[in-house]
């Protein structure tokens, strides 16, 4: 893999983290606007990673596969391969 993919990859999981840590605070204070607001920012910077990565670097899930008339889903690396 690319290292620019993996430094993507490594983003997202960063980011995706954070999107699970302020849905838990969200979970025990959904009136905070400040944690919505957050949230949302996050949200739209972890869709903004994953279709970076489905587009230049793989699809991230089987659903994400743009390959039409096969199964391209299986047809990269797998993790022991290199993939990420």
């Amino acid at each position: 893999m690319k290292i620019p993919c993996r430094n993507l990859i490594n983003e997202l999981y960063g980011v995706s983290f954070a999107v699970d840590d302020v849905t838990l605070f969200l979970d025990t204070h959904p009136g905070c606007e400040k944690a919505l607001e957050c949230f949302d920012d996050l949200k739209k910077i972890e869709r903004s990673l994953e279709k970076e990565i489905n587009s230049s670097c793989f699809a991230l899930t089987a659903a994400d596969d743009k390959t039409e008339g096969s199964w391209g889903w299986i047809c990269g690396p797998w993790p022991w391969e290199g993939a990420y």
